[in-house]
């Protein structure tokens, strides 16, 4: 296998992916698109959190949420990466757990506005993305998870409320389709296709 014919099976995989979403969950992809918009549209928080590369997308769902989103709108959103504080991310793994990373900023976060939580996880597993959508879901906040693989424990077992499904093994390919998904989405908002 050369070079160009990895980036060309690449291609046609993260093509694939993208098709399924598409053929399959449009009513879900409709869903959290409109739940995004509500938050933005009131002012509501929106929390964005996963690992490794996921946080990675997270961070990047701030610029594109905010600042791509204002750029566009002029309106202001309340979104807030939950894997961009490192200083209180090691204090709450130090402190209590690892896995309560999450879940504890949303617990710590003070706020009676019921928002939004979005969680990304290749996986669809991962214990501490697990119990940070338990905290936003008993909180009040609507739940989105963007999962890979078979979707996980949050698909099989329905953690969140509104799940887009990436189907495909290669976690490379799933962390790109988050990025594409989430910059569809801000653009689907900013367009005001909903």
């Amino acid at each position: 296998m050369t070079a160009i014919g990895d980036l060309r099976r690449y291609q046609i995989e993260i093509g694939d992916v993208l098709k399924s979403v598409f053929e399959n969950q449009q009513h879900a992809y409709k869903t959290t698109a409109a739940v995004l918009a509500h938050a933005y549209n009131n002012s509501l928080p929106v929390f964005v959190f996963g690992n490794g590369g996921s946080a990675a997308v997270a961070n990047h769902w701030v610029c594109d949420h905010t600042k791509g989103i204002n750029s566009g709108t002029r309106r202001l959103t309340g979104v807030k990466s939950l894997c961009s504080d490192i200083e209180l991310i090691t204090a709450i793994a130090n402190d209590v757990s690892y896995e309560a990373v999450f879940s504890e900023q949303i617990r710590l976060h003070d706020t009676t506005k019921r928002g939004v939580a979005v969680a990304m996880s290749v996986s669809g597993s991962s214990p501490n993305v697990l119990m940070g959508l338990n905290e936003a879901y008993g909180k009040g906040h609507a739940t989105i998870a963007l999962v890979g693989r078979d979707g996980g424990v949050i698909k099989a077992q329905d953690v969140a409320q509104h799940v887009l499904h990436f189907p495909s093994d290669n976690y490379g390919v799933v962390e790109d389709c988050f990025s594409i998904a989430m910059h569809s989405l801000a653009q689907t908002y900013i367009n005001g296709n909903l």
